[in-house]
């Protein structure tokens, strides 16, 4: 991509940054996880209506979440009927 078209996108990136930091105090009624970037690699953050604040995975922990998702799914199946604390 050429210089202009990465400005731009991060420009993109910012002012949706700064809209959802505007309306930061209303919290999210829902879970969900969006595009952005840290030092130019890309990332998800995942806000949530019980999360305290955001958390960010990059590519490495998402493709090892991929690799072990049966185990993830099994975890998750044994304890969702317990009250957990997020």
């Amino acid at each position: 991509m050429s210089d202009q078209t990465e400005l731009e996108k991060r420009i993109r990136q910012l002012e949706e940054e700064n809209a959802r930091l505007k309306s930061k105090g209303s919290k999210p009624t829902e879970f969900s996880a969006r595009e952005d970037s840290y030092e130019g690699h890309p990332t998800l953050v995942f806000e949530g209506p019980l999360m305290r604040k955001t958390f960010t995975l990059g590519l490495a922990k998402l493709r090892t979440i991929r690799a072990c998702w049966r185990q993830i799914e099994a975890f998750l199946d044994k304890y969702s009927s317990e009250d957990v604390k997020i």
